[in-house]
């Protein structure tokens, strides 16, 4: 559960000043009736600390757009929202439907290229973004003086003859808070270990990511993907302008861990004042990818927190590098997204973030 907010109002006082708790904050649930994504169920959530963000119900729980004080803290893709039987699994065709985001998930059992092993076919990315939550949840409660809104449900993916997973999610924020809590537990339900390539894909974009944006990580090891990649390893943190024709670079990064057992990772526009952070534990996500695009439109910068670095399928395997849960078992993976505004909150992360 998320720590309260310092100095948050006390329950009774807002009961006093309120007359409903949509007031402060709260979840509302709906429907698109047109487009691509006709039929497509969404939460929204806002929150009195100036977050409004919303969660792609027939998508994973994803999270499609996020807002702070109604500045854009995520690209969006020009494919726009898709319902989700519009993927097309085979080959590059998950960017058919990928709406960018604040997070996209990426696995559970293939996470990375496209690749054909043993005889069978993995899509970008896998199909578990594309995957309709069920048993979903949409809900604010009280926990003392604390008021938190949340939403929940699960993903399957599951098929005869292979894996039987399940992803347990819960998206939680408090009411006058600036961040969003994560929580997950992947459960094997088969009696066969299954592989567990599992990325979360965040998606920071305009106005976080501009010409003299940078990404602040603790890095032990920097490690390109593609010769491309290679060739701009030593701006790999530096963000530019928009270049038309501009060729994807990918970095797989090893980060330090701060003396809690955390990794951290932020966006941060210093003419803006203006950031965006991921925290996680590190021996739950011990991997993490940067996707730097900066193309004309297609200019966003992907922060990859995962369990195993997307390189070719086969070299993970050869390698002995994936992951696996054995049979009956189950995982937890648990992310804080938090904004950073203003000039203060940005010089205390960056004095406070790991060196």
């Amino acid at each position: 559960m998320p720590e309260k907010r310092p100095n948050a109002p006390s329950r009774k006082f807002l009961e006093a000043h309120t007359g409903d708790d949509s007031q402060v904050a709260g979840v509302r649930r709906f429907c698109l009736e047109e487009g691509r994504a006709a039929g497509s169920s969404f939460a929204e959530v806002w929150t009195g600390g100036g977050l409004r963000f919303t969660v792609a119900l027939g998508r994973a729980l994803d999270i499609s757009d996020a807002f702070y004080n109604g500045k854009s803290l995520c690209w969006r893709s020009p494919a726009g929202d898709a319902a989700a039987g519009l993927y097309d699994p085979q080959g590059l065709g998950w960017l058919k439907t990928f709406p960018g985001g604040l997070l996209a998930t990426c696995g559970l059992t293939h996470a990375g290229a496209p690749a054909a092993v043993d005889g069978k076919h993995y899509g970008l990315h896998g199909p578990i973004s594309n995957t309709p939550a069920e048993e979903v949840s949409c809900r604010t409660r009280w926990d003392g003086d604390d008021l938190l809104v949340s939403v929940s449900g699960k993903v399957r993916q599951a098929v005869l003859f292979g894996e039987k997973l399940m992803l347990h999610r819960t998206i939680e924020a408090h009411a006058f808070d600036k961040r969003i809590f994560i929580h997950d537990v992947v459960e094997n339900t088969s009696h066969e270990r299954a592989p567990l390539a599992l990325l979360y894909h965040f998606n920071p974009g305009y106005p976080l990511v501009e010409d003299g944006s940078t990404l602040l990580v603790n890095a032990e090891l920097v490690e390109p993907m593609t010769p491309r990649s290679a060739d701009g390893i030593g701006d790999y943190q530096k963000f530019g302008k928009p270049v038309k024709g501009f060729q994807e670079q990918v970095y797989f990064i090893t980060l330090g861990p701060d003396r809690r057992g955390n990794d951290t990772a932020a966006i941060v526009n210093r003419s803006r004042n203006f950031g965006l952070y991921l925290k996680w534990p590190h021996d739950e996500l011990p991997c993490f990818g940067e996707w730097k695009m900066m193309g004309y439109r297609d200019y966003v910068v992907g922060m990859e927190p995962c369990t195993v670095f997307i390189r070719p399928r086969k070299q993970i395997l050869d390698g002995k590098l994936m992951p696996y849960l054995a049979a009956g078992k189950s995982r937890e993976f648990h992310v804080e997204v938090g904004v950073l505004d203003g000039a203060a909150e940005v010089r205390q992360f960056v004095s406070s973030a790991p060196k």
